[in-house]
């Protein structure tokens, strides 16, 4: 039930009993002026919505503190796996193409520009070799497995310029090789 409100000469408000007015009502504090000490006095504005409007907006807050909460979740869930973007690039293309497999290699050993795929191998392979790649999809993990075959295979001296840059300590090595044996990688 709303109260309506009459503003006084001096300031303060007179009941007027229930109000009939339906959606807010903005109750309006004009300054009044003290005849006494001339000066201004502000009231503030306040605006007051009927019960059933308020379950509204109390409605409107939880779906959308509620969408908000859905946002986290999927960020965080997108955090614990790299992104799937690049997964259908043919490497079988950049690793028999000597002028793209140079761009890549160029782009890890960071002696050339990347392009946008190669950047974010660049970037994640850091994690992927300390995490064991546990971001990775299943499409990464073939792939990485592929890669490392052919360069040990074919581009030792390669491999042993990343090697030198991404596990100078030797510890990944140490960490994956019976793991590698399982795969037939002799590292």
């Amino acid at each position: 039930m709303l109260m309506s409100c009459r503003r006084t000469s001096q300031g303060s408000c007179n009941a007027q009993g229930p109000s009939k007015e339906v959606g807010p009502t903005l109750i309006s504090r004009q300054p009044a002026f003290d005849q006494d000490s001339v000066h201004l006095q502000r009231f503030s504005s306040q605006i007051v919505f009927p019960p059933e409007e308020n379950f509204i907006i109390v409605k409107m807050k939880f779906v959308a503190a509620l969408f908000v909460a859905s946002v986290a979740v999927l960020a965080v869930e997108a955090a614990d796996q790299y992104t799937t973007k690049y997964d259908n690039i043919d490497l079988d293309d950049i690793l028999k193409n000597q002028r793209l497999y140079k761009k890549y290699f160029e782009c890890l050993t960071n002696k050339g520009k990347c392009t946008p795929d190669g950047k974010e191998l660049k970037e994640h392979l850091p994690d992927a070799l300390k995490t064991g790649c546990s971001k990775c999809s299943e499409k990464q993990r073939a792939g990485s497995e592929k890669v490392i075959k052919h360069l040990l295979k074919n581009k030792p001296s390669d491999y042993a310029i990343l090697e030198k840059i991404y596990d100078p300590q030797g510890s990944y090595k140490k960490k994956y090789e019976a793991e590698a044996k399982k795969l037939g990688i002799n590292v």
